[in-house]
């Protein structure tokens, strides 16, 4: 008998009928989400990177990244609320990181919102490190912004 740890989960490409799943997660965890047109954009894009982890045929998480020569700026990670701390976001960047090798990325970027303590430790734990503060990086509350930075591969 399968244990709750041994769920069928599967990380790969984001596609077009994944666009609701994806939208009910981005619309719980920003405070100024993407549209659906905007990300159906971008799965068509060459630089875009944009995968997602079902669980039992749902979307329970996605990330959404570009890939421009060495470099990889990652733009959005969310997990469904009920399946947070549980891992998943951490094999989304460890998907994403196979990709950005695969395509000769040699550093990731990203960054976060100064008071998300909660992401900035995941990604500390990730091996990120702060590099700098952008002052009110955040047009919709003024928020600065940490960049973080990390070697991609091993």
């Amino acid at each position: 008998m399968p244990t709750p740890v041994e769920k069928r989960i599967m990380i790969r490409r984001a596609e077009p009928a994944d666009l609701p799943g994806i939208m009910e997660i981005e619309r719980v965890s920003f405070p100024t989400p993407f549209s659906e047109a905007s990300y159906e954009a971008e799965m068509g894009r060459e630089i875009s990177v944009f995968l997602v982890v079902e669980e039992a045929g749902r979307i329970a998480g996605y990330i959404f990244a570009w890939a421009v020569v060495f470099e990889g700026d990652v733009l959005k990670i969310a997990v469904a609320p009920e399946r947070r701390r549980q891992g998943l976001g951490k094999l989304l960047m460890e998907a994403l990181e196979q990709e950005f090798v695969r395509r000769g990325v040699k550093e990731m970027w990203l960054e976060v919102r100064e008071n998300n303590q909660a992401a900035r430790s995941f990604y500390l734990g990730l091996g990120f490190c702060e590099v700098v503060v952008r002052h009110g990086y955040y047009t919709d509350t003024g928020e600065d912004a940490v960049v973080m930075m990390r070697r991609a591969g091993p």
